[in-house]
């Protein structure tokens, strides 16, 4: 990558100039990146851990401020960059990172930018979970998904995994793909840390027939389940569908 042009102070210019400094020329990745992602936006082809990096360096700079305020409808990456100086910068209080926050989700348009973003947020704090548990009875995907993911990864601790999972497990997102998918990952991760838990909720919720299916695969894809309890939960999961096909 080609020596990164950060600035004090960020303007319309300068920040194409900015992202083509970030701009990686590998034309197969950049190809690979756009089916991933699935984005209308642009895709330059940075690959995340620069991302993390580059987004480290502007939190730091004097311009992280301009830079998160810059009204420029750019590529996923500067989306996604946003999003992640927004976690990374210091010295905010949580009220204004959940206001940042708040704004920047309306610019996302991508489940990778939810995750990658989402993975970066390190906040415990109650007013962070209402502004999450907000977020998942929104009608915008993304906005949901973002709540679902961000839940997750900052609340679902060991003491904790129930409570937080039933507020997941209870979204009704109208067979949203993005959405059902997120769901099922959390479902995935609190089997793991809490399986009687996961398995009442797994028996017990109004989980969909595509929520049900991915995260029995999502449980069995991971090496911290034994074969055992991925053998009870596939013959659950034909339970459970056999259930949910009398009742249609």
């Amino acid at each position: 990558m080609r020596e990164i042009k950060i600035f004090d102070d960020w303007n319309d210019e300068n920040i194409l100039t900015f992202e083509k400094s970030i701009e990686n020329d590998d034309t197969a990745f950049k190809e690979f990146n756009a089916r991933i992602v699935n984005t209308p936006s642009r895709i330059i082809g940075v690959r995340i851990p620069e991302l993390h990096k580059t987004a480290k360096e502007i939190a730091r700079s004097k311009g992280a401020d301009g830079f998160i305020s810059l009204n420029y409808d750019g590529s996923f990456e500067l989306t996604t960059l946003r999003g992640l100086v927004i976690a990374y910068m210091k010295n905010i209080d949580i009220s204004k990172r959940i206001e940042l926050l708040d704004s920047f989700i309306d610019s996302i348009d991508n489940w990778a930018t939810v995750d990658v973003v989402s993975g970066a947020i390190k906040i415990n704090s109650r007013e962070y979970e209402i502004f999450l548990e907000n977020a998942l009875q929104s009608s915008d995907t993304w906005r949901i998904r973002f709540g679902v993911v961000s839940l997750m990864s900052n609340f679902m601790l060991e003491d904790r995994v129930n409570s937080v999972l039933q507020k997941i497990a209870s979204v009704r997102a109208y067979d949203d793909y993005y959405v059902d998918m997120a769901i099922a990952w959390a479902i995935s991760v609190a089997y793991v840390r809490d399986r009687a838990a996961t398995e009442k909720i797994f028996e017990e919720y109004d989980l969909s027939e595509r929520v049900l299916r991915k995260s029995v695969s999502k449980i069995c894809d991971s090496r911290r389940v034994s074969l055992d309890d991925k053998k009870r939960m596939k013959e659950r999961l034909k339970e459970r569908l056999a259930r949910l096909s009398v009742t249609k």
